[in-house]
């Protein structure tokens, strides 16, 4: 059961209301052995305890001295929290939130939203080609009254981004553990439907050189493919042969491979890849192409046309 109950911290503050002695009162903060400081009870730990947990707990020492304390406890203060994201995301790693205060007027709190699953991806730039975002595990705390230890399930963000399946796009908690697992291949629907969210970054860069107007690093909208970069590039001159494309991944491979420029490649084919950041580009010259360019630099301008056809017919 993913849908688990906040798990309280060191760092988080809280307002601790007996509805029959409004005189016991207090706005408290957990400190960092876990306790909190109480009229009559002292130092009592808390921390690693739901809401509903620290009532029963602190009701029961209450109830030794008074009658029917019916203590409630309200959040006021959430503590900064971190989560930790791994598998296929453009940057995995360690993610931490800042604490957040609820405003309260009259004992009225105000609510706001906690960070979720969607903006984590965001914050990470995004999900890898290769990402099953139909299989997106969450590892976090369980409570101590549901058995403690961890809890595991399994969440669908594309039906999120396909249907708007909100279920799905849960609030995070301090010491989640996400993980955004492998497909065997890209699944162009995913991709396609990735690129037309605002999940990933709108611009991301590529290097495009070789046998092209402009050469260099070129800004491209995401869910642009090699033939629309080289497009972008002013497009591939004359006597152009292989397409050699590179990519880095973010586990530190490559993959490299070599083509014949066709314009007419399906997006999503080997010929004509979805890019990512950071893929280079490099649009080789045929072999006249090359020989050409070196007479150039070699030799006078009266060489060319006829003069270069009798050196190659010699």
């Amino acid at each position: 059961n993913y849908e688990s109950q906040y798990i309280l911290g060191t760092g988080d503050e809280l307002f601790f209301q007996f509805p029959n002695l409004p005189e016991f009162n207090v706005n408290q903060k957990i400190d960092l052995d876990g306790k909190v400081t109480l009229s009559e009870l002292s130092r009592v730990k808390i921390s690693g305890l739901t809401i509903d947990e620290a009532e029963q707990i602190l009701n029961l020492r209450y109830e030794e001295f008074l009658y029917s304390p019916n203590l409630k406890l309200n959040i006021i203060t959430y503590r900064p929290f971190s989560v930790y994201l791994r598998g296929e995301v453009k940057k995995p790693g360690l993610y931490s939130f800042p604490g957040h205060t609820l405003l309260t007027k009259e004992e009225n709190s105000l609510s706001f939203q906690r960070a979720t699953i969607f903006d984590l991806l965001k914050l990470a730039k995004g999900v890898t080609n290769y990402a099953d975002l139909t299989n997106v595990a969450l590892i976090r705390d369980n409570p101590k009254s549901n058995g403690g230890g961890k809890i595991k399930t399994e969440l669908d963000i594309l039906s999120m981004l396909i249907n708007g399946d909100q279920e799905q796009n849960i609030d995070l908690q301090d010491n989640d553990n996400i993980l955004v697992k492998k497909n065997s291949r890209a699944i162009k629907e995913q991709i396609l439907t990735i690129n037309k969210s605002n999940l990933s970054p709108d611009i991301m860069t590529v290097f495009v050189t070789g046998n092209v107007v402009r050469q260099g690093p070129i800004k491209v909208s995401k869910g642009s493919s090699l033939i629309q970069a080289i497009a972008t590039s002013g497009g591939k001159k004359l006597l152009t042969g292989n397409i050699e494309f590179l990519r880095f991944n973010d586990d530190g491979s490559s993959k490299f491979d070599s083509f014949r420029y066709d314009p007419k490649a399906p997006i999503n084919t080997r010929k004509n890849p979805i890019l990512m950041q950071g893929d280079v580009i490099n649009v080789k010259k045929t072999i006249l192409g090359t020989t050409t360019t070196v007479m150039k630099e070699l030799t006078s301008p009266i060489v060319t046309g006829i003069g270069l056809y009798e050196i190659f017919t010699d």
